[in-house]
């Protein structure tokens, strides 16, 4: 697997946790059925945010080659499993 398809669950992830939480803003709290609903959509959250540490455990094998564009002279060992590698929006 390639490191931009393991961006690409990651992100999308993201974009699912966020629809999630916008979801949860819109339920009205006065009916009845609210609690359930909110407590289903927690759920989810909770297994997609089990996902991404899933995704983020994944260990990535970085070509003897790679350098950064930044410093091309270097060789960089970056790591993935910090979570502010990866961008919040594509």
């Amino acid at each position: 697997m390639l490191v931009k398809e393991l961006l690409n669950i990651y992100e999308s992830i993201n974009r699912d946790v966020a629809k999630l939480k916008s979801t949860i803003n819109s339920i009205p709290g006065d009916r009845d059925y609210t609690n359930i609903v909110q407590n289903t959509i927690y759920t989810e959250i909770e297994k997609f945010e089990n996902l991404k540490k899933l995704v983020l455990t994944l260990e990535v094998n970085v070509p003897e080659d790679y350098s950064s564009t930044r410093t091309p002279e270097l060789k960089i060992n970056l790591d993935y499993s910090d979570p502010t590698f990866f961008p919040s929006s594509v």
